[in-house]
Formats: C-alpha cells, structure tokens, sequence
C-alpha cells in the first residue's frame, strides 16, 4: 500500500523534519500526530497518509490496523527565477520541490503478536549437522607464509656474514 506525492512545493529538507516523526508509527498516531504537528509539511503529509490508507481499502477507523514502514522525501524539481538588484545585476530565487513516497503495512494482530512471542521465547533446538567438514591443517601448504621467508633469508645473510669473518 503506497501513496506518492510528485512536486510538492516545498524544500526536501523541511519535508524531511516532520517525515521524520512517522516512521515505524500506526497509521492512526501518525494522523493525529500530524493533525497537531504546526508545519506546512505536515497537511501534505497528512492528506498523502489517507490517501495510502484509501489505497489499503481502509476507512479511518480501521487506521489502527496499518503502519508506515517508510516515508521517502526525494529531490524534486527546482524552478530557477531572477530578481533584479542594485547597479543592473540580478540574483537568483530557487525555488525547490520535493518527491514523497510513503508506504504502509499491516499491523500485526494482538494474537499473531503473541504467537511470535511465544515462538521467540522457546525456540526450537535443532543438533548442529555437519556438511562437508575438512581438514585443512592436515593438507601441507603449497607456499611458504611471507613470515617464514623474512625469517630464511636473515639465516642466510647471518650464515655469510659469519664465513666472511
């Protein structure tokens, strides 16, 4: 269940500030949360969040039964105006959009809650199985460690410093 919002007028940073706070709520405390929320944001948002709900087929009062999973605020476009100013310059105006995407899930009921519950809490031991177990100390290594090297060629250089003196 997912509702999308195209070019909203607004920047993705501000978008982002009350986006935050719906996150990984039910769909009912984050209509209430954004009904109090005093941001422009926030009836976006608001109006998006019942549309994924008429999207899921529900009504309001069902709204308990969802949760958002994500809300995504995506760069939109940016319309780029000019202002003149002093001496015959002028300075741009950006003005910056946004993409919303949020998504809903259904809430788990109170039974499969408590049947996930009990499974987490006696979990069923299996015996280990072993697949394939391999010897690997056993096989002889087909190159020297680096360390072993370092350690030869010092040998040898003591072993010719010591017969030239």
């Amino acid at each position: 269940m997912k509702a999308v919002l195209r070019n909203y007028d607004q920047a993705v940073r501000k978008v982002r500030l009350v986006a935050n706070l719906l996150r990984g709520k039910r769909a009912d405390e984050a209509l209430l949360m954004l009904e109090h929320t005093p941001r422009k944001a926030s009836r976006a948002l608001r109006k998006l969040l019942e549309s994924a709900l008429a999207n899921a087929g529900a009504s309001r009062g069902e709204a308990g039964s969802f949760r958002v999973v994500s809300v995504v605020v995506d760069k939109g476009l940016v319309y780029r105006r000019f202002i003149p100013r002093a001496r015959g310059m002028a300075a741009p105006i950006r003005r910056e959009r946004s993409h919303i995407t949020l998504t809903l899930a259904p809430y788990p009921s109170e039974e499969k809650r408590a049947k996930k519950g009990a499974s987490a809490q006696s979990p069923q031991t299996t015996p280990p199985t072993e697949k394939g177990v391999t010897e690997k100390s056993a096989q002889p290594s087909k190159k020297p460690s680096a360390t072993r090297k370092r350690a030869a060629k010092k040998a040898k250089k003591l072993e010719k410093t010591e017969e030239v003196s």
